[in-house]
């Protein structure tokens, strides 16, 4: 099976706020929560990609933060702030800066699980979004590897962060996710 990656946006209603932030939910259980939802500014992104190689061998990528600045666009400068190496463990912050614009801006991610070799969640308690919970899944099948990223996101300032969704931020994430997508193809080929 080739490398295959699927992406997903979509805004959250009321029922998937409740579930999102811990249950994963298949992309049959996440239709009909299309358009926005004007109360909550939380939105979805699930990605999926099939990597052939042994979950092993893939899970020990993920699980070092250092990797993170190989699978993230050049044109953020991103930049790990965190003395490192860095051991992924559940309660670990880490620092970091990006320049999605011409600013630097410091955000902190705090690993609230790390469930090894299958999954580890990331949110963020300083940066750039209101809000930022990213679940990294990683199942054997296939012949392979799946790599799931699920990320509920939502940013400050209502309506204007509303309009900015529209117009570049949901832009920029799946710019973001098809470099990421590439790179770890490349890395895994």
């Amino acid at each position: 099976m080739p490398n295959q990656s699927h992406l997903e946006m979509v805004s959250l209603n009321q029922d998937e706020r409740i579930g999102a932030a811990w249950n994963y939910r298949s992309r049959s259980q996440l239709e009909g929560c299309n358009g926005l939802n004007m109360a909550s500014n939380e939105y979805l992104l699930n990605r999926s990609q099939f990597i052939k190689r042994p979950l092993e061998e893939v899970f020990a990528f993920f699980r070092q933060p250092e990797n993170l600045s190989r699978i993230t666009p050049p044109w953020l400068h991103f930049k790990i702030t965190t003395p490192t190496p860095i051991p992924m463990r559940a309660g670990l912050k880490i620092d970091y800066t990006v320049r999605p614009l011409l600013v630097p801006m410091k955000w902190t991610s705090l690993i609230e699980a790390y469930d090894p070799p299958h999954m580890f969640i990331d949110s963020q308690i300083r940066g750039p979004y209101k809000k930022w919970h990213h679940t990294h899944m990683f199942r054997e099948g296939g012949g392979g590897t799946w790599v799931e990223d699920r990320v509920v996101y939502a940013l400050p300032f209502g309506i204007l962060g509303r309009i900015a969704h529209e117009l570049k931020v949901k832009h920029q994430l799946n710019d973001i996710f098809n470099y990421r997508t590439k790179v770890i193809g490349d890395i895994f080929r």
